[in-house]
């Protein structure tokens, strides 16, 4: 008897729910794309081209100071169990000599960037910012 007096009830209410929401579409509410369309070319577009450049000036000045940093052998780290099938066999896809060492350490830069990138002796290391 509670049961079928408040599914009852829970009934009404979404048929009275169901009521006010055709009835404020009956009165002048609509989807307006003109607003959408505006906003979008307005307000999302800017807004990523802020955060394109913004991310481009931080890589800028992140490049700026870049050095990389000391070899540390890991035992779990660059493991080669098969060879690449492409070029030598210990080069990943997509590897990039400036960021990515080898099992062995890292690969020799030309001078143009090892006066760049490479630490001198001496130098200390500093952690990435």
């Amino acid at each position: 008897m509670i049961v079928s007096k408040l599914t009852r009830q829970s009934i009404l209410a979404a048929g009275r729910l169901r009521a006010m929401s055709s009835a404020a579409a009956s009165h002048g509410h609509h989807a307006n794309p003109l607003l959408w369309k505006r906003i979008f070319f307005f307000v999302s577009c800017p807004a990523i081209v802020l955060s394109m450049i913004n991310t481009y000036l931080e890589e800028v000045e992140h490049w700026q100071h870049y050095k990389r940093p000391e070899f540390v052998p890991m035992e779990y780290l660059r493991i080669r169990t098969h060879k690449f099938p492409w070029g030598d066999g210990n080069h990943t896809l997509f590897h990039n000599p400036l960021v990515n060492p080898l099992p062995e350490g890292w690969e020799p830069l030309p001078p143009e960037l090892a006066a760049k990138y490479d630490r001198q002796p001496g130098e200390e290391a500093h952690g990435h910012h």
